[in-house]
């Protein structure tokens, strides 16, 4: 069968499918719409998370010029009210794009604005909503033609560092894009010449992405007139706090306007695909294949033609079938939603166009939308972020579409990270359910001027549980829950074993173990000199202690610094032992190694879980 006529048929079934379930339009009765318009070509910055740590995502939006920033808190159901005036958010000129992370650690996420050609800011939040400006004394108050600021841990100490998209002028194009490294704190340094991450390309989108799934956070780039400059590419992570140019190497240098960006693993078969908006004919969709190990140019098989420029991006599930589908904005044109038919890759069937049926038609010119559960309801609405046009162009800058469509299954996931950084960011988990398994990162900096809440949304269709969660933290610390159930809000904290309080000599305290989604098993924890070679285990795996006196004392139940090494782990997961620390002066700054093992017989080896530790550091 022809191509067209194949997804004009799919098109018709999923119209007849979605007859009378639509996104509808709530703007007002959210309390977003104002009569405030926006001019500025190429479009402001918003974002969304959870500012004051209630459970529902609040928004910052970058007004026009010369205005404040406004903050709309989510007072829950989808109702927003505006706290602009307690925010603390100054007046700005051209702001780009909004980042939000917890660059601190501190539990509350901070947020990054790239200022055009003015010094950036870093409002650090207090927890509640309220920000104070630290940029200058945290070493990144840039005052470039920065576009967007993505938030990775690219040397995996546990602290975000940031990388910067600069696009500056077409006149001068000497400004490079910049790597800073979070020291502690929140606090940062330039790293970007010993990086060699100093990109000279018109950077709109830049993002940390795992492309290769070595556990080191790679960068991509999407770059703006990349038919005449310098093209879209990828920097690999050494993991030694260097980077190499392999773009070309792996086949995602193409010179497009790259102007969005998002990546997910679209055919759920274990690869990190990557879409990029571009302008007509068509955008640029790349297949990861591990066979070769490098990307192939799928769009033209898959999706439909460009029917104007293309600009923010997301991948998503619409409507919870376990597939994630693609929306796509555009400047002069309708938007897109590409829907997912939930077919291998080698079927080679195409993702039909289907905004028109389901309610996500926007005619207005907008350059820039975010995908999010506002309502907490379990299904991806979006927030299209709409400028004047012509005379039927909304009266708003915002317009907010509430998902009506998904009555089907899902699961959320926010991650806490203990030894990874706080956000997760970096973090890849893989949930499989119906034999079907889905793999999304936590990632940041996505879409275009925007960035999207720090929660991993993923359909589950008809099962009412999942087989298998399992995730891969950034610290290389791999967590595995089992059956969970569907249609729920889960936080899940990273497996950690650390001491109580401060390790002085001749202090008792206690060593605490905690393992989500490991509750009843057996476990096993000591102390060494050491972490390597480490003891290997059954599956490849090792346990990062090395055989020593002090692991075989400590090891044993009764002994007379970690009594109680061994147990069973409590209903919540936890454990914990008196740790005496000998009062011998001569182990004052000594570093002591801790571990940790939960059993399953059901796991190679009867070990399921591995903790790497807190290193205790004699006082």
């Amino acid at each position: 069968m022809p191509r067209h006529l194949l997804t004009a048929g799919l098109v018709a079934l999923a119209a007849s499918v979605l007859c009378g379930q639509q996104y509808v339009d709530v703007t007002a009765a959210a309390g977003l719409q104002r009569p405030a318009q926006s001019l500025l070509f190429l479009g402001e910055g918003l974002c969304t998370g959870d500012f004051d740590r209630d459970g529902d995502l609040d928004l910052v939006v970058a007004e026009a010029p010369g205005q404040q920033l406004r903050y709309f808190r989510n007072d829950g159901a989808m109702s927003f009210s505006d706290q602009t005036a307690a925010s603390g958010f100054a007046t700005f000129g051209i702001v780009r794009g909004l980042t939000p992370a917890d660059v601190d650690g501190d539990g509350d996420l901070d947020l990054y604005v790239c200022h055009f050609f003015a010094p950036n800011a870093l409002y650090m939040n207090d927890g509640t909503g309220s920000f104070t400006d630290e940029a200058p004394a945290r070493g990144v108050d840039v005052a470039s033609g920065t576009w967007g600021a993505t938030f990775g841990d690219f040397d995996r100490d546990g602290r975000l560092d940031m990388y910067l998209a600069v696009r500056s002028t077409l006149i001068n194009t000497q400004t490079p894009n910049l790597l800073f490294r979070n020291t502690g704190g929140g606090y940062f340094t330039d790293v970007t010449t010993a990086s060699g991450t100093g990109h000279l390309g018109l950077t709109l989108v830049a993002s940390f992405i795992d492309y290769d799934r070595d556990g080191w956070p790679d960068i991509f780039l999407a770059n703006d007139k990349g038919t005449s400059l310098p093209p879209n590419t990828m920097f690999r992570n050494n993991g030694d706090g260097t980077f190499n140019d392999v773009g070309v190497a792996i086949n995602c240098a193409q010179g497009l306007c790259g102007m969005g960006l998002d990546y997910i693993d679209a055919f759920n078969d274990g690869g990190v695909d990557l879409f990029v908006t571009d302008a007509q004919p068509d955008h640029l969709f790349l297949e990861w294949n591990p066979a070769t190990g490098m990307y192939t140019a799928v769009q033209n098989l898959f999706l439909t033609p460009v029917p104007s420029i293309g600009w923010s991006a997301h991948f998503f599930d619409h409507d919870n079938d376990m597939w994630p589908d693609l929306h796509i904005v555009h400047w002069m044109g309708i938007n897109h939603l590409q829907h997912n038919p939930a077919q291998p890759f080698g079927l080679g069937i195409g993702w039909p166009q289907i905004s028109a049926s389901i309610g996500l038609d926007s005619p207005y010119a907008q350059y820039s939308e975010l995908a999010a559960d506002f309502d907490n309801d379990g299904d991806i609405d979006v927030l299209n972020r709409t400028y004047i046009q012509n005379l039927l162009s909304p009266p708003g800058l915002l317009q907010l579409m509430r998902n009506d469509v998904a009555t089907a299954n899902w699961l959320k996931l926010r991650l806490v990270g203990t030894a990874s950084n706080r956000d997760g960011l970096g973090a890849v988990v893989r949930i499989t359910a119906g034999g079907v398994t889905q793999e999304q990162e936590m990632r940041s900096g996505i879409g275009y001027l925007t960035s999207g809440p720090l929660v991993l949304h993923f359909g589950l269709a008809t099962q009412a549980q999942t087989d298998r969660v399992e995730i891969r933290w950034p610290s290389g610390q791999i967590q595995v829950l089992g059956s969970v159930a569907a249609n729920q809000f889960l936080t899940v904290t990273e497996p950690s074993l650390g001491a109580s309080g401060t390790t002085a000599v001749g202090t008792t305290l206690s060593l605490e173990l905690a393992v989500q989604g490991d509750a009843g098993l057996g476990y096993l924890m000591a102390l060494a000199a050491a972490s390597a070679p480490g003891i290997p285990v059954a599956g490849g795996r090792t346990v990062p202690l090395s055989v020593d006196p002090l692991s075989l004392l400590t090891s044993a139940i009764g002994n007379p610094i970690l009594p109680l090494p061994a147990g069973t782990l409590s209903a919540g997961g936890s454990a914990t032992s008196p740790l005496t620390i000998p009062n011998l002066p001569y182990l004052v700054g000594a570093n002591i190694h801790s571990a940790a093992v939960t059993f399953d017989p059901t796991w190679p080896g009867g070990i399921k879980t591995i903790v790497d530790g807190q290193v205790i550091v004699i006082q």
